[in-house]
C-alpha cells in the first residue's frame, strides 16, 4: 500500500469551495472534510497528533477514496456511542450530511 499523501491544509485547501468542516476531534485524532485546490470534490483528511496514538502517521493526510464512506460511518458510530464526551452536539448531524454528500459524489462519478 502506498504511503498516505501528506498535505499542508493552509496551502492546499481551496478557500473558495466552502470551509473545512471538522467532523471529529478526540483522542489525538482529527477528521475534516474540505476541497483541495484543483479539485471540485469534497475529500476527507485525517490528522494524528505527535506521537501518533491511533496507528496513523503524524500530520494531515488525505483519506483514500475507498475509505471515505466507511470512515464517515465509523465516525457516526463513535459520536453516537460517546455523545456526552464529545464537545459538539451537532457532530452526528454534520456527519450524516457529509455521508449524503460523499454518496452523491460517488454516484455522479460512476
Amino acid at each position: 500500500m502506498p504511503n498516505p499523501r501528506h498535505i499542508t491544509p493552509d496551502a492546499e485547501f481551496e478557500p473558495t469551495a466552502g470551509e473545512r468542516l471538522t467532523l471529529f476531534n478526540a483522542g489525538g485524532y482529527t477528521v475534516v472534510s474540505g476541497v483541495l485546490r484543483g479539485d471540485s470534490r469534497k475529500r476527507l483528511f485525517q490528522r494524528c497528533e505527535d506521537p501518533p496514538k491511533v496507528g496513523c502517521p503524524s500530520g494531515w493526510h488525505v483519506v483514500p477514496e475507498f475509505l471515505e464512506i466507511p470512515l464517515l460511518h465509523a465516525l457516526l458510530d463513535e459520536t453516537c456511542k460517546n455523545h456526552r464526551q464529545l464537545t459538539n452536539a451537532d457532530l452526528s448531524k454534520s456527519i450524516l450530511e457529509e455521508i449524503k454528500v460523499f454518496y452523491r459524489q460517488k454516484s455522479e462519478a460512476a
